[in-house]
């Protein structure tokens, strides 16, 4: 049996129990179907609309690498309100989310002409692992606006290699940071370690993803927004231009947006490094 069957057969059993769970808003059915699609398709895994990209492109690799550690999470964080986070489901990490997380409402999708929630399975992952990073700070769908609500979601490459570290992951690298940019050298790299079976986070300015925007930049330029990176990365004969392929926010897209090339010079601008892990 492969870890995914493996992991298939827990979400099976998990299903035959009837006990209510812990958390007010999530009910063992929702989470039952909704772990079932994820371990088909991670890359619809969806931050909704909150600052939970780093957890976001975290999980999406972990629940492909460790299968039954996930769906060990996820249950036991429903029945219990407490679970072990590390390779398998095998000790390490114990995640206890606050009383204020497990009554929260789920958090909204980016559409706000739709009523629909991030959905249950990736909501009770990603909001734990989240709130288990901050010092004193609980978690809940309100994120807020004023800087120390904000600092509720936001993650930082520290807070990135500390996921993969956790989870067992036997070789983390980091290569990223906020405010210096690097070269599509440097990304071509990154490239070479997704060949050599790693996961890789990139750690850019959101602009990048965007066709309309991605010859702008913020007054100060700083990264904000991580992804998945899917792909090497392909240059023209000239190496003038690149594309490649990202995760983010529950899709797989290409770098330009809409397919093509991108200018290097557009990409540099971007473009601040990237984090490194094999299971």
């Amino acid at each position: 049996m492969t870890d995914k069957e493996w992991a298939l057969e827990l979400v099976k059993q998990f299903d035959e129990r009837r006990e209510s769970g812990v958390w007010t808003h999530i009910q063992r059915e929702d989470l039952v179907k909704s772990l079932r699609e994820r371990l088909n398709d991670p890359d619809s895994l969806h931050q909704g609309n909150t600052n939970l990209c780093g957890v976001a492109s975290f999980v999406r690799d972990w629940l492909q690498d460790d299968p039954i550690g996930y769906v060990w999470l996820a249950i036991n964080l429903f029945e219990k309100g407490v679970a072990h986070f590390s390779r398998k489901g095998n000790g390490g990490e114990v995640i206890r989310p606050s009383q204020e997380l497990k009554s929260s409402v789920l958090a909204n999708m980016p559409d706000r002409n739709t009523s629909r929630t991030v959905d249950p399975a990736d909501w009770i992952v990603m909001a734990s692992l989240r709130e288990d990073l901050n010092v004193s700070l609980n978690y809940r769908a309100d994120e807020g606006w004023l800087f120390w609500s904000d600092m509720r979601g936001l993650s930082s490459v520290g807070d990135v290699v500390k996921l993969f570290r956790r989870a067992g992951y036997q070789d983390v690298r980091d290569y990223a940071n906020w405010w210096v940019r690097y070269s599509a050298n440097h990304l071509e790299i990154a490239g070479r370690y997704v060949l050599a079976g790693y996961k890789v986070v990139l750690f850019i300015d959101y602009r990048l993803l965007e066709k309309a925007k991605q010859d702008t930049e913020a007054l100060v330029a700083t990264a904000n927004h991580f992804v998945g990176l899917t792909s090497p990365i392909t240059f023209d004969p000239s190496r003038g231009f690149l594309n490649f392929n990202v995760f983010t926010w529950g899709n797989v897209q290409p770098v330009p947006e809409g397919g093509g090339w991108m200018p290097v010079k557009t990409l540099e601008r971007h473009y601040y490094g990237f984090v490194a892990a094999k299971f």
